[in-house]
């Protein structure tokens, strides 16, 4: 459009990660829009110089997508809006989610969990 000082991105995704980005970041609309990050990945930096994320950041992340809810609800027989932050304590035996990073037992519980609902998601 002429007179508009913008840029537009395009970003584009594969098919089968559609409902992934729906669900990230919801239904395009004509009247609003979704402000994003967007951040550039270094890939020339060697595998040991990137920071993995902490258990404890991968699981509150986990717990914030929709399709670990309906994961928690199909393989666990949860009732529909149980709390996956709740479920994730409770299955690794933690009250706090930090303790994914110290305790030894709990972390092995939350990457059995983790590794169950990736393969859930490529199975549906």
């Amino acid at each position: 459009m002429k007179g508009r000082k913008v840029l537009q991105l395009i970003f584009e995704v594969p098919l089968e990660q559609a409902p992934m980005v729906h669900d990230a970041f919801g239904e395009p609309s004509p009247d609003g829009s979704t402000w994003v990050g967007i951040a550039k990945i270094d890939l020339t930096a060697r595998p040991e110089e990137r920071k993995p994320l902490k258990l404890s950041n991968r699981a509150a992340l986990l717990c914030k997508e929709t399709k670990f809810a309906e994961f928690i609800e199909a393989e666990f027989d949860a009732t529909k809006n149980y709390d996956p932050v709740l479920f994730v304590k409770s299955f690794c035996g933690v009250s706090s989610r930090s303790e994914l990073d110290t305790d030894d037992g709990a972390a092995d519980s939350f990457r059995k969990l983790e590794a169950d609902y990736n393969h859930w998601l490529r199975a549906a």
